[in-house]
């Protein structure tokens, strides 16, 4: 009971319940921290329409697989699943946009999502911080969403699928980059960063989050 997501991690309001796949102590202990973290919510600080207040905005898809993959101030693609949600201030939008990308929103939604559909919520339910929280973390905040977005467009394929894909292998050094800085953010141990960095990544890099372990800057070859 302590894990059902409802408003929250532990909620007793709201009138859906999704179950947790919780698995073993570590994925607990990450859980644990989420739930201890849930005083201030995504729910909290976005609105789903664009106001006077709330006019930063990052797209959110709701089919999904291994990658997330919101988008940072403009949608690339236009489709019924891409829907916003505005921010009130830009470094919230940044960080809202990185958490969203992490390893740690990725094991999140995987232990009450159905590796399909990322649905509201699961985003309205995901602990975040206010403005004076982030103030620390600014600097790193900027330099990994400006490079993860970056990347992101430059990997983006409008040819691909029905509406164009993204192909995010090359980008795995970065992400790994943001998981630190998520973590350190939500406070996780060294063993539990390591734990979503390495989430549903193959051995051999052919499937699920895995990529090079270095920096990829020429993404033509």
């Amino acid at each position: 009971d302590d894990y059902v997501l409802r408003d929250r991690i532990g909620g007793t309001e709201g009138n859906r319940a999704a179950l947790p796949k919780i698995g073993g102590n570590v994925k607990q202990g990450i859980l644990n921290r989420l739930r201890d973290e849930s005083d201030y919510l995504l729910s909290d600080a976005y609105d789903r329409d664009q106001t006077d207040t709330h006019e930063y905005p990052v797209w959110r898809r709701e089919g999904v697989r291994y990658w997330i993959n919101p988008m940072l101030g403009e949608a690339l693609y236009d489709a019924r699943e891409v829907k916003p949600m505005y921010f009130e201030t830009e470094l919230q939008q940044q960080a809202a946009f990185l958490t969203l990308s992490s390893s740690l929103f990725y094991v999140y939604w995987l232990t009450y999502g159905n590796f399909h559909h990322l649905n509201w919520l699961q985003i309205e339910a995901f602990p975040f911080y206010q403005e004076d929280e982030l103030e620390q973390y600014r600097g790193r905040i900027e330099e990994l969403a400006t490079e993860l977005w970056d990347g992101m467009k430059d990997l983006f394929d409008p040819d691909a699928g029905r509406t164009g894909e993204f192909e995010m292998s090359p980008l795995k050094p970065v992400m790994n980059d943001v998981d630190e800085l998520v973590g350190e953010m939500y406070g996780l141990s060294d063993k539990q960063v390591t734990f979503i960095q390495e989430y549903l990544v193959d051995d051999e890099g052919k499937y699920g989050r895995s990529g090079p372990s270095t920096r990829v800057t020429d993404f033509a070859d």
